[in-house]
């Protein structure tokens, strides 16, 4: 046990550290003792500057830490520290380098070193081809300095100061005058140098021949805007379906598509992902589609096939939200698909075509106004006349009405089947005379567009049998206005949780007091029979009665008696 308690405090400086800041005076003689050991490990380092010395950095750090605690004895040991610095710190190994910086900026922080030595001596330290230690000596500059003015602005510090960074600013080397510049320039953006002498050095920066100072002073005077704050769209975000909602109903063939396309990369990455759930992926294919259904051109055809492979994803709603879009770009530009999504081709496809950016197509006929008939031109020689015998047939019985068949009855389908085989240039000029020749009413125009509906599932010619049409009913059409069911619908209803389901069970049960058995006592206080206690008695009380022992013993006989005696007694109390 005596070996556990020997003074090892000679070999370990952090047991040593530790009782010294506690209580200095009883360990002076440890102190000096160590402080020896430096000192001669000086001598030997000032004969090899270029090798590692490990003992030598720990002494260093060891008295850099007590140094306020001996302040007669380490009097010199700070400008020690410089001078080693000042006279080999190009031939240092960095690491010992760095940790003679470390208890320099240790000693300044306790006070007991001048900041202007300090200073000028990590700005000579700029030179070294050490990035961290630059970086170092940086941060730690521009604190100090921010420090010693933190309670009033030291003038005769900071002129000093300056008039050295001015000659750093003509400094041979390149990396050292640029710091000085970054370190000036800093401290003007924290509102501590922000004199006018501080201006007129940095003014001499846009004079210098080094490129990188010449920029970084020109980058002072004409400013730098701030990076504005990156928001993104996320799926967890309060109320973001309204957000979508919001861009797809301002969105329209105007806005420049360079515009919408950032919106929709940020939905299909922040959205439709596999590591998101499925109603999260639909909600976001459901906004991309009623976005490019505002803003086609918006659409990259990249995006759009990687998009419809989604049609065989494992969750039904993003597969149905799949095939929507795939739908809309069936009849916006099913080039823009790969092959195998296009579907069949219909006259409808045939003639989509995405208009440029502002591109308008004003049309001199109504599209689909060919299933109508022109209005037959009245003879010229009956003018006057047709009126006459049209006032004469006013002496007619008027409750009777003459039904003058129209081959405009006819069913529209038929009409739009029988007009597939009439050349493109034909039917556009017939519907022009059609639009130009009589009044369109609303029947008509009912006709048009289901003619127009009909496109859709009609096979385009040569392209093999035609589907069948569809029914004449007008489908709803939706408004321009969009609702959030449109951003939120989900084709499968979602599986409820246990907290649902558990409320649910307890709405439809029912009263079970009318589903009870009565009792069959008279007197419902009367004891219980012998064989009902039996039923009710611990099975490790019964297994020993003569009665459960035989039980397994009995003949097949004794069984068949006993099966139909029960099932005799149960026939009887029904």
């Amino acid at each position: 046990m005596s070996g556990r308690h020997n003074n090892k405090l000679p070999t370990n400086l952090p047991q040593l550290q530790n009782l010294i800041k506690r209580d200095p005076k009883s360990y002076t003689e440890e102190f000096l003792q160590q402080y020896r050991h430096y000192q001669s490990n000086v001598e030997i380092f000032k004969h090899q500057p270029d090798k590692s010395n490990k003992d030598l950095a720990e002494l260093v750090m060891f008295l850099a830490q007590v140094g306020h605690c001996y302040l007669e004895e380490l009097s010199d040991f700070p400008q020690q520290l410089t001078d080693l610095l000042l006279n080999h710190h190009t031939v240092l190994e960095p690491d010992l380098r760095m940790t003679f910086c470390k208890a320099l900026i240790l000693l300044r922080n306790k006070d007991l070193i001048s900041p202007t030595s300090l200073l000028g001596l990590f700005f000579e330290l700029l030179r070294c081809h050490d990035k961290l230690l630059r970086k170092t000596l940086y941060t730690h500059i521009v604190t100090d300095i921010k420090n010693i003015n933190a309670k009033h602005k030291n003038n005769k510090l900071n002129t000093t100061l300056q008039n050295f960074m001015y000659t750093m600013l003509r400094d041979s080397n390149p990396t050292a005058a640029k710091i000085s510049l970054d370190v000036m320039v800093e401290l003007y953006r924290r509102n501590i140098w922000n004199d006018t002498k501080t201006v007129n050095v940095i003014t001499t920066a846009c004079f210098s021949k080094v490129t990188k100072i010449l920029v970084a002073g020109l980058k002072f005077f004409l400013g730098k805007d701030e990076d504005e704050k990156k928001d993104n769209l996320w799926e967890f975000m309060r109320e973001v379906t309204k957000i979508l909602l919001c861009a797809a109903q301002a969105s329209h063939q105007l806005v420049p598509p360079e515009i919408i396309e950032p919106v929709i990369k940020t939905i299909a990455n922040n959205f439709v992902t596999d590591r998101n759930s499925g109603e999260a992926m639909t909600v976001g294919i459901n906004a991309i589609k009623e976005l490019v259904a505002r803003c086609p051109l918006s659409m990259s055809e990249d995006l759009l096939q990687d998009l419809a492979q989604y049609k065989s994803h494992k969750d039904k709603n993003v597969v149905m939200s799949a095939r929507g879009l795939i739908q809309l770009f069936r009849d916006l530009n099913p080039h823009m698909l790969h092959r195998r999504d296009r579907g069949k081709p219909t006259e409808s496809s045939k003639e989509a075509k995405i208009q440029n950016y502002g591109e308008l197509e004003a049309k001199d006929y109504i599209p689909g106004a060919e299933v109508l008939e022109v209005k037959e031109k009245v003879d010229e020689e009956e003018d006057e006349d047709g009126w006459e015998s049209a006032s004469m047939s006013e002496d007619d019985d008027d409750s009777e009405w003459v039904n003058v068949h129209h081959s405009s009855d006819e069913d529209q389908t038929e009409v739009a089947e029988k007009l597939q085989s009439i050349p493109e240039d034909e039917r556009k000029a017939k519907a022009a005379a059609v639009s130009t020749s009589r009044l369109l009413t609303q029947d008509d125009f009912k006709k048009i567009r289901i003619a127009q509906m009909a496109k859709e599932v009609s096979a385009a010619p040569g392209k093999g049998q035609k589907r069948k049409n569809v029914e004449s009913e007008e489908e709803e059409e939706r408004g321009e206005l969009l609702s959030l069911r449109d951003i939120e619908r989900l084709h499968k209803k979602p599986k409820s949780d246990k907290e649902t389901r558990l409320a649910t069970a307890m709405a439809g049960r029912t009263d079970r007091k009318e589903f009870v058995k009565k009792r069959s006592k008279l007197n419902p206080f009367a004891s219980t029979s012998n064989k009902e206690k039996k039923r009710k008695k611990n099975f490790i009380m019964m297994k020993h009665s003569q009665n459960v022992r035989t039980k397994g013993k009995r003949s097949f006989r004794d069984k068949q008696i006993a099966l139909r005696d029960a099932l005799l007694k149960k026939r009887k109390h029904k």
